[in-house]
């Protein structure tokens, strides 16, 4: 899965997953734009968009 996060600066930073099913836990996680990834707490609502061009907020 991909994951794109925008902080409140407006920075967007881009996260990739694998998942393996078998062992029911995450196997990779590639960072891209590392400068831009803060610790933090997300308050907001987040939106998902599925490859099938769903779209949900939670």
């Amino acid at each position: 899965m991909v994951v794109k996060m925008t902080n409140d600066k407006n920075k967007t930073a881009r996260f990739d997953y694998g998942y393996v099913k078998k062992q029911n836990e995450l196997s990779t996680i590639g960072l891209v734009d590392e400068e831009v990834q803060e610790k933090g707490i997300t308050t907001n609502k987040i939106k998902v968009i599925y490859s099938n061009g769903k779209e949900e907020e939670f």
